[in-house]
C-alpha cells in the first residue's frame, strides 16, 4: 500500500484512513479534504454491479470528521478491497452458453455487467451474483459459494469480512453533548478501536486529558471553559478562557515578584473577575494617615471652640458678715489670669473629645 498526501494534513481532524492494496492519494482544499484510492494494474473492485480501478472520498474538515463514505455498516471507512482481474475475467468456458438467455457463470462466480467474475474474498457467489458476506459472517477465499460463521459468538462491524481477524469483540461509540466523535456515535466498532473525541467552540476536555481512548474505556467528556472577564491593571492575566481542571498562575505589580497567585477553574464555566489584593503597607499607611486627620480634626475643632465661645464672667464672692456698728472690709481685687490660647486648646482635652462626639 502507497500513501501520498500533496498536503500538509497535520491539523485535518478528519480520521486518517488507509488501504491494504493500492494507492492513496489525499488533498486538502479550503475545509476539505479528498482522498482518490486507486488499485494496481490489473486489479479491480466491483461497486454496483461495475468494475471500477479507483475511486474518491471526501471529509470536511469544520463538521464532524466524518468521512463521505463512513456509515454505520462502515464505520471505519474501509475501502472496497482490489481484487485481481485477469485470474477471475475468462471464465467463459465455465459456462453453458454465455450469451444465450440462459448463460450462467460459473460456481463461485457472478456478473458485473455481461462479464462473468470470480466472487472476490469476503463475498460469496448466490444465484449467479456475487454478494458481500452479511454481519458476522466471513470469506477469506476468491470464488466462495457460501460464507463462514464467527467463532465464539464473535461479531463482525460490517458485511463483506474476508478473514477470521475481522470477528472480534465490538463495543458502540458512546454518546457526547456539545461535541461529536469520530467514528460517529452509535456506531458498533471493534473494542479495540481509538475513538477520537471533538469539543464545540467554548467547551472543552478536562486539562490534559487525551481525546483518544479506545471504544471499550470511558470516553473523555466535553465541559464549558471558564472565562476572565476582567482583570485589574496590577495583574499578569489577561482576559480569554481556559480549560476545565486547568490551573493558572499570575503575579501582582504591587506586590513582591517572587509571591505567585493561583487561579483554577474547578467549577466547568465559571466566569472570574481578578483583581490584586491589596498591600499590607499600603493598608497600615492608610489607617496610620486617617488616624491622624482625625486628631487633626479635632485640634482645628477645638480651637474654632474655643475662640468663639464667650468667656463667663465669675461671680464675685459673697460679702463676709461683720458686726453691727463695724465699717464693711475692704475688697481686694486679684488679679486676673488669662489662659493661652494653647492652654485652652490643650488644656482640657476630655472636654475637646466630647465637643467633637456631640458636633459629630
Amino acid at each position: 500500500m502507497q500513501q501520498h498526501h500533496t498536503s500538509d494534513l497535520s491539523n485535518v481532524t478528519c480520521p486518517v484512513l488507509t488501504v491494504e492494496i493500492g494507492r492513496l492519494e489525499c488533498e486538502l482544499t479550503g475545509s476539505s479534504v479528498s482522498c482518490t484510492h486507486s488499485c494496481p494494474s490489473g486489479y479491480y473492485f466491483e461497486t454496483n454491479g461495475t468494475l471500477k480501478t479507483s475511486g474518491s472520498v471526501f471529509c470536511n474538515n469544520s463538521m464532524s470528521a466524518q468521512w463521505s463514505h463512513m456509515s454505520a455498516d462502515n464505520p471505519l471507512g474501509e475501502f472496497p478491497k482490489c481484487a485481481g482481474r485477469k485470474r477471475a475475467i475468462d471464465l467463459t468456458a465455465d459456462t453453458a452458453d454465455v450469451s444465450g438467455p440462459t448463460a450462467r457463470c460459473a460456481s463461485g462466480a457472478g456478473y458485473v455487467g455481461t462479464i462473468c467474475v470470480k466472487c472476490p474474498m469476503g463475498q460469496y457467489e448466490k444465484d449467479g451474483v456475487c454478494t458481500e458476506c452479511p454481519v458476522n459472517t466471513y470469506s477469506n477465499a476468491v470464488g466462495s459459494t457460501k460464507c463462514t460463521d464467527c467463532p465464539n459468538s464473535l461479531k463482525t462491524i460490517t458485511t463483506g469480512a474476508d478473514s477470521e481477524s475481522d470477528c472480534t469483540v465490538t463495543c458502540s461509540v458512546e454518546s457526547l453533548t456539545n461535541g461529536f466523535r469520530s467514528p460517529t456515535t452509535g456506531y458498533t466498532v471493534p473494542e479495540g478501536t481509538k475513538i477520537t473525541t471533538f469539543c464545540n467552540t467554548n467547551y472543552s476536555l478536562a486539562y490534559t486529558v487525551d481525546n483518544k481512548a479506545l471504544c471499550n474505556a470511558s470516553q473523555p467528556s466535553c465541559y464549558e471553559k471558564c472565562a476572565i472577564v476582567s482583570v485589574d491593571d496590577k495583574t499578569s492575566l489577561k482576559t480569554g478562557t481556559f480549560s476545565y481542571k486547568e490551573g493558572l498562575t499570575y503575579t501582582c505589580s504591587n506586590k513582591a515578584d517572587d509571591e505567585i497567585f493561583k487561579l483554577n477553574c474547578d467549577t466547568a464555566g465559571f466566569k472570574f473577575d481578578i483583581s490584586c489584593p491589596t498591600s499590607y503597607a499600603a493598608a497600615i499607611a492608610g489607617g496610620v494617615i486617617g488616624v491622624l486627620v482625625v486628631i487633626a480634626t479635632i485640634i482645628v475643632v477645638r480651637v474654632i471652640y474655643i475662640r468663639t465661645r464667650p468667656i463667663p464672667q465669675e461671680t464675685p464672692p459673697p460679702l463676709p458678715t461683720r458686726n453691727r456698728g463695724m465699717p464693711p472690709p475692704i475688697p481686694v481685687k486679684e488679679e486676673e489670669v488669662k489662659p493661652t490660647l494653647f492652654d485652652r486648646a490643650f488644656g482640657a482635652p476630655t472636654e475637646a473629645f466630647d465637643k467633637v462626639k456631640n458636633l459629630v
